[in-house]
């Protein structure tokens, strides 16, 4: 059985699992050999050479329309899924309840009521009779 190994001290892999992977301890470039970071000045500077130059990203309404249209096919996808999609199964699932909500929903834009129905019933009973013959028109003559 192999010696107790001391707890590991500070952050990091140790000096033997860097010689034995070095490439599981990699942490980056060194700090000296980065640029300095850009003053805004310098920055708005680059932005507005980029976007004369055309090489920048596509341009913000087209951007703005896609992701727009993304979003709303996003929502049409989602609420196809949750109201009408089928999903092999004829038992009780977590949509069940919204799809029968939405259903008598939608069944109560198309249907009537039976106070409407009620209603139409006693006008068609209430209405006067039509008359046997009606006058000629001049145009007829």
């Amino acid at each position: 059985m192999p010696p107790p190994q001391p707890p590991r001290a500070g952050p990091g892999p140790s000096a033997a699992a860097h010689k034995a992977n070095p490439e599981r301890s990699y942490t980056g470039p060194k700090p000296a050999s980065l640029p300095r970071p850009r003053t805004p000045k310098e920055a708005e500077a680059f932005y507005a050479q980029l976007a004369k130059s055309g090489d920048g990203p596509p341009l913000p309404r087209f951007s703005r329309m896609i992701g727009v249209a993304g979003w709303v096919a996003g929502g049409f996808a989602a609420a196809y899924m949750v109201l009408y999609y089928d999903f092999g199964n004829t038992r009780e699932h977590v949509f069940s309840p919204v799809r029968r909500e939405w259903h008598k929903f939608t069944d109560s834009l198309f249907n009537l009521s039976a106070s409407e129905r009620s209603m139409i019933e006693a006008g068609k009973q209430a209405a006067p009779a039509a008359p046997a013959a009606a006058a000629p028109s001049p145009a007829t003559k």
